[in-house]
């Protein structure tokens, strides 16, 4: 039974991870440098033939989820780039804005498609949490971008639940032996006694590391897991949310000093 239990998981995350693996031309390696009032955005375009040519285009998100445009562009961006390795886009951010206020992540299209999405995977996903313990959070999130990493979360679950099964069967009871004696009980009201031979006892519990251990790892692996799915569930919505109904709307400010007032509306 188990181990038809275990093929079956075994086929399914290879399956689920297949039909999410993408063979058609992408970004990937998005790296970002800055030398003085400029950044400079590094970049792969993976799975293109010889002669393929892209239409690129870029801007930013900053950590709120809201687009930051990016006008001042030169280097491998507009129509015609070529495929492959090693393309640069540089943006000379004085000539857009005054400041950078928030942290700022690089989201570059190819053809229209982006390359990194603000929302990824939706609420459905929380049915690969429940199946492993951090399996969904590879697809609502990016695992770098987060602190208590998926493979963290399969780690404490799985530690848990086995270190608690381990302390379960090694936990045990003191045996105490109780010499025969007259033992007294109530019968139709009235007191009466019936005697007990020698006997062994069951006595004090011992655990294997700390008391009632196996339960509160029972209980930590389970909080864990619960937590997870609550996440990936959570993480799901609002992606989908943020995918769906949001429109973003740019406008420059007619100021002396260049800025972007940044207006999210979210239809409802």
């Amino acid at each position: 039974m188990y181990k038809n239990f275990f093929s079956y998981l075994f086929f399914m995350v290879l399956f689920v991870s297949a039909t999410n693996a993408q063979t058609k031309p992408k970004i990937k390696n998005i790296n970002i440098e800055s030398l003085g009032k400029q950044l400079f955005v590094n970049f792969d375009i993976e799975n293109s033939a010889e002669n393929d040519s892209f239409e690129i285009e870029m801007n930013f998100m900053d950590e709120n989820f809201y687009y930051v445009p990016a006008y001042s562009l030169i280097g491998d961006v507009g129509e015609k780039v070529a495929g492959g390795k090693n393309k640069t886009i540089v943006w000379n951010v004085s000539r857009d804005r005054s400041q950078l206020d928030n942290k700022l992540y690089p989201n570059i299209s190819l053809n229209g498609v982006p390359s990194t999405r603000p929302t990824g995977g939706g609420a459905g996903n929380v049915f690969l949490s429940m199946l492993v313990p951090g399996l969904g959070d590879y697809f609502v999130a990016k695992p770098k971008d987060m602190k208590f990493k998926p493979y963290m979360r399969t780690a404490a679950v799985l530690g848990c639940f086995l270190l608690g099964y381990y302390a379960k069967t090694e936990y045990y009871y003191d045996e105490v032996f109780e010499p025969a004696h007259d033992e007294s009980y109530i019968y139709d009201g009235e007191l009466r006694f019936r005697p007990v031979p020698d006997r062994y006892v069951k006595g004090a519990g011992h655990s294997m590391f700390f008391e009632n251990d196996h339960k509160v790892l029972f209980t930590i692996g389970a909080a864990i897991w619960t937590y997870d799915i609550i996440w990936v569930l959570v993480r799901g919505a609002r992606n989908t949310k943020l995918r769906s109904n949001n429109k973003l709307y740019f406008s420059l400010a007619p100021t002396g000093q260049m800025q972007f007032n940044i207006t999210m509306c979210i239809n409802t």
